[in-house]
């Protein structure tokens, strides 16, 4: 109750002389030097301890605004924010990573930006009574899927000769229709189609015209059939960004909120040879820090968090990890030669329930027991050369790691998962070449110049692997599509006023059933597209910028879903009630056999069309058969 006198009473510091720890200061003509300022952060986080947090804000600003700009921050005000993370860290056990916390601020324009997205987490691992004031009723804010784009190093060769080419007709329509308002809409559609009969010139081919690097960067395109059109995205990276800068602005954030208790994901899409796997996994070792991608990154600063957070006092914490591959409508399990599941049917049916429930997850307790994992997992991998990239990735990979973490106070573990996606890339055959070397069953090989002989089944399928290896990648991609595409559908304000509930195809392919919770749940979404800039590539690149497009405007409830915790609360208690009769059964079960006898005769004296053939050898073994006449009624 005196906290509010005690921050009032010490004004300013400066006219204060005190006393701690042997250190003094004070008096107007003293500088505090930076043991002293150590000293004024110890009484001011002894004073908070008193406040509600209610008065942590204005009455704190009041206590010594020469502390805060003495402080080593970059300014007062990040120091004072910064003060109040920390302080939101220490008290309600949200993780703070002071080292990381400059790259976040920058991102989120200031480290009170910072603070207010730590603040709703507040109540995940708090004290009971730490907040006095009741919980918000209110409905969280709705979560966008973020979509970035990060565009490989490469030659961007020259931009193609658009002399005798022209725009869409309805682009020319619209240019001259704003030169010249006066003209009617028929009147412009008539001198546009005579320049167009007289030019002869043909339409534009698909060409990046133009980047504009950085937060809500764009990209310029030209394309046949729509013409020019700006594809606006979350964050650009051109072709000269670092592998920390992407872990700065993707990886960072989601592992940051990863472990404070949220869902994450980070999925990377694009054609084959965009530069995915390098981003997500880096490149072939042997490899240099500085060339790490997204899971070695993110991997560290997990590590890092849980041990920071077992340090804590009271506080239990336990990391797992899985590594699957998606091929198909199969995934198998990188870490283990063991199936999923009891047989191909259980796994197709129910693979992604064993990989999104823990079942084929192994604990991971420091850096090495993961990089051995990473190692076994990345050798079992399906990767082949094509004519696009020589180490092209032939199915989807997911790595997911899975945090269980309880404080002393918590009647339950609160448990977040994050899933790493590095996706198959989508490729045209007559670009990779898979489809070179593909035979036809029963056709003649010449093989060499004097064996001559017929194509087995046998070499038939093993020449279509890889078209094979493509038409499963696409087949997951494409219903990937849908149901981005259908996301955004019932995002939009025509559907919500319709109020009609969209049918999202996730159960259509065994990728998006493993995405499901990143892509429909309250999960920190982002997905990072590649693509390039070459003019040979610009179709692709164009069409994986509209998917970019439609990721950014996907919403989802921030909620959490309460009916599955009711749920799993529900579920949990039958499973114990099922124990429990399980026992008593073992305790009063006792087996007992019974053995019956049973005998039928068949009398010789009957005047029937029954005959007994004594010596005939029955079916089913023995003597004895019975032939029944046709109008033979049959007693027993």
């Amino acid at each position: 109750g005196g906290g509010a006198g005690l921050v009032s009473s010490l004004s300013d510091f400066r006219g204060f002389d005190f006393e701690l720890d042997g250190l003094e200061g004070g008096g107007d003509d003293e500088e505090l030097t930076l043991p002293s300022l150590l000293t004024i952060n110890i009484v001011l986080r002894h004073v908070l301890s008193f406040l509600p947090w209610s008065q942590r804000g204005a009455d704190l600003l009041t206590v010594s605004t020469d502390f805060l700009g003495d402080a080593p921050h970059a300014s007062g005000d990040a120091a004072y924010w910064s003060f109040m993370c920390q302080h939101l860290s220490e008290g309600a056990g949200v993780y703070f990573a002071a080292e990381a916390a400059a790259d976040l601020a920058d991102q989120r324009g200031s480290m009170r930006n910072l603070f207010l997205e730590l603040w709703p987490l507040r109540r995940v691992f708090a004290p009971p009574g730490l907040f006095s004031e009741p919980p918000e009723e209110a409905e969280a804010p709705p979560i966008r899927l973020q979509a970035m784009m990060r565009f490989r190093p490469g030659k961007h060769g020259p931009v193609v000769d658009t002399t005798n080419m022209a725009l869409p007709f309805h682009q020319r329509l619209n240019i001259l229709k704003s030169e010249q308002p006066e003209l009617s809409h028929v009147q412009a559609m008539q001198i546009v189609m005579k320049e167009q009969a007289e030019s002869g010139k043909s339409e534009l081919p698909a060409q990046i015209l133009g980047v504009t690097p950085g937060p809500n960067g764009s990209a310029l395109t030209m394309s046949p059939g729509t013409g020019l059109r700006t594809f606006n995205l979350d964050h650009v990276f051109p072709s000269t960004t670092t592998q920390a800068d992407i872990f700065a602005s993707t990886g960072l954030p989601t592992a940051w909120e990863f472990l404070n208790g949220t869902n994450g994901a980070v999925i990377v899409y694009g054609q084959t040879g965009s530069g995915k796997t390098h981003t997500m996994f880096g490149p072939p070792p042997p490899v240099q820090p500085a060339q790490r991608g997204l899971a070695g990154n993110v991997a560290d600063f997990i590590l890092n968090g849980v041990e920071e957070r077992r340090r804590t006092p009271g506080f239990h914490c336990s990391l797992a990890v899985s590594f699957v591959e998606v091929f198909g409508q199969d995934v198998s399990d990188l870490l283990s030669d063991k199936s999923i599941g009891v047989n191909k049917s259980q796994m197709k049916r129910m693979g992604h329930r064993f990989v999104l429930t823990g079942r084929v997850e192994h604990s991971v307790t420091n850096a090495d027991e993961l990089e051995a994992l990473l190692k076994a997992g990345d050798e079992r991998k399906r990767q082949a050369a094509t004519l696009m990239n020589e180490r092209s990735s032939r199915a989807h990979t997911l790595l997911i790691f899975r945090l269980r973490q309880q404080a002393s106070h918590m009647a339950e573990e609160k448990e977040s998962m994050l899933i790493l996606a590095d996706l198959g890339g989508s490729e045209k055959l007559t670009k990779s070449g898979a489809n070179e070397g593909v035979k036809g069953p029963g056709a003649i090989d010449a093989g060499g110049e004097e064996e001559v002989g017929r194509v087995t089944w046998d070499e038939y399928y093993k020449s279509r692997e890889r078209v094979t290896e493509t038409t499963n990648i696409n087949k997951g991609l494409l219903v990937l599509k849908r149901c981005v595409y259908a996301l955004r559908d019932a995002t939009s304000q025509a559907n919500q006023k319709r109020r009609q509930k969209l049918r999202v195809p996730f159960y259509d392919s065994m990728l998006t059933q493993l995405l499901e919770p990143a892509l429909g749940g309250p999960s920190r979404t982002v997905i990072l597209v590649c693509a390039s800039q070459e003019p040979e590539h610009a179709e692709e690149t164009v069409g994986t910028l509209r998917f970019g497009e439609a990721v950014r405007l996907v919403e989802r409830s921030g909620e959490t879903d309460n009916v599955s915790k009711a749920v799993k609360v529900a579920v949990a208690a039958i499973d114990a009630e099922v124990k429990e009769i399980e026992v008593l059964i073992k305790e009063k079960e006792h087996w007992v056999t019974r053995t019956t006898k049973k005998k039928n005769v068949v009398s010789t004296m009957d005047t029937g069309g029954t005959q007994l053939a004594a010596e005939e050898e029955m079916d089913l073994g023995g003597k004895g058969a019975v032939i029944f006449g046709k109008k033979d009624d049959i007693r027993i």
